[in-house]
């Protein structure tokens, strides 16, 4: 009961974070103010190797955001799927699925995900949901705020694009990009020149949250403080 009522609470915040904040609301983090322009939302649902035992958490999430916006928007998930032999196998993001606002259908897609192997290409995997969302939102009747959530620890090993001209693809496309880093069980050791493959995932999905507009969390366990999130976030 008390990790469900963790997961809701921070879905709320989540929720919170991809609306606007009038100043009012920077001061006092009680109300928010939607924009009137419809979104189209891209969601990244983490199934690889490094996400195992947190997976329910990571569907419990999926789930939880998909009930806070399928009603005003279309919405498309994705996932990793494995490429190549197992030797030398990539984890790739697989081709979207929904651009839909049917909220069973959605929820029966994320039901039918498992964690697959690989080494992790995440940023290409971003970049490649970026084309994919602004193709979308380029052919609908209307105008459409692209936003993309990432239910990730943001670890990358073999990606091909770079962090800098990953977020110039997200900026000259004006996509904004929300993160809830899931990176607790992450080595957090670094060696003498570098960062642990913690502060690296962590540092990549803040930079790419910040430069776009957006933001990123990062619960330090399942029993999620929300007081704290919401002070870090919304701080001046």
């Amino acid at each position: 009961m008390h990790i469900t009522l963790a997961i809701i609470r921070l879905v709320g915040l989540v929720a919170l974070m991809m609306w606007p904040l009038s100043p009012a609301t920077a001061q006092t983090n009680t109300t928010v103010i939607q924009t009137g322009q419809k979104e189209a939302y891209a969601i990244l649902i983490d199934n690889t190797g490094s996400m195992r035992s947190q997976f329910g958490l990571v569907s419990e999430l999926s789930k939880r955001i998909v009930e806070q916006t399928h009603q005003r928007s279309p919405i498309s998930l994705y996932a990793f799927k494995t490429q190549g032999r197992m030797s030398d196998a990539v984890a790739v993001v697989s081709s979207e699925f929904g651009w839909s606002q049917d909220k069973a259908v959605l929820e029966n897609y994320i039901d039918s995900i498992f964690v697959i192997a690989g080494r992790t290409a995440i940023r290409d995997g971003i970049s490649a949901m970026a084309e994919q969302l602004n193709s979308k939102a380029s052919a609908a009747k209307e105008p459409l705020a692209k936003v993309m959530v990432l239910i990730t620890d943001g670890e990358d090993r073999v990606s091909r694009i770079g962090e800098k001209e990953l977020i110039k693809t997200l900026k000259e496309n004006s996509i904004k990009v929300y993160a809830i880093g899931l990176t607790s069980e992450l080595e957090n050791q670094g060696g003498l020149i570098g960062k642990g493959s913690k502060g690296r995932a962590e540092g990549f999905l803040e930079k790419v949250t910040k430069a776009t507009g957006g933001k990123a969390v990062f619960p330090k366990s399942k029993k999620v403080v929300v007081e704290a999130l919401m002070n870090e976030l919304f701080a001046r």
